[in-house]
């Protein structure tokens, strides 16, 4: 539970942690399913209604990941492929605030 850690190192109890934690899970493994629309607070202030996704169907070969990252993860952020300015995005996890629909995607087997 990296993302728990975040949270409890924020000062957080273990039980706001955990819980918040978890849900940064299951946010990220809806990105990687399907298309979520979603709220966060960008670093200005401003708060920002986002539609993205992680489902390799739905971002543009030449927007697709290369390769892998090295070094230490950062689990203080999760990064998106933003589908309406058809770029990558991130927010940090502690700005999150709601999710406002969720779609999932069935891959079509031939």
């Amino acid at each position: 539970m990296h993302y728990a850690h975040v949270f409890a190192r924020r000062g957080e109890s273990k039980s706001y942690a955990l819980r918040y934690g978890w849900m940064m899970v299951t946010l990220r493994t809806a990105l990687l399913n399907g298309i979520l629309r979603f709220r966060f607070v960008k670093v200005n202030g401003d708060i920002r209604d986002a539609k993205g996704t992680l489902h390799p169907l739905l971002i543009p070969d030449d927007k697709a990941p290369k390769g892998t990252k090295t070094g230490k993860p950062d689990f203080s952020t999760i990064a998106f492929f933003d589908l309406d300015k058809q770029e990558w995005r991130s927010f940090r996890i502690a700005d999150f605030e709601e999710v406002l629909e969720a779609f999932v995607l069935k891959e079509v087997l031939l």
